[in-house]
């Protein structure tokens, strides 16, 4: 599968970016609002199940915040908005930098 970036760029699906990031946002919450590592996988699963070619970058984030309600992780959920943002606001302060 195919990720089609922000700025237009294709690059491969990696799972593991999928769990880093929702480890990170982990990391910000209460232990009950932590994700378990079943959720985790399960949520990779369900991105990969969906059998796309291409998928945009921020239709896997919206999935992902959606699972986490889902999963009654309201908390995290807004935590991994909130990281993904911030994680956009730096790449762009290091585009404009270069």
């Amino acid at each position: 599968m195919r990720v089609i970036k922000k700025d237009g760029s294709a690059v491969l699906y990696e799972r593991g970016k999928i769990q880093l990031a929702i480890e990170n946002a982990n990391n910000d919450v209460e232990e009950n609002e932590k994700a378990s590592d079943a959720e985790i996988e399960n949520i990779m699963c369900y991105i990969e199940d969906l059998g796309k070619k291409r998928i945009l970058v921020e239709d896997i984030q919206d999935i992902i915040e959606q699972k986490l309600i889902e999963y009654g992780r309201n908390d995290l959920a807004r935590e991994y908005v909130a990281y993904g943002y911030s994680d956009a606001k730096a790449n762009k302060i290091v585009q404009m930098r270069a």
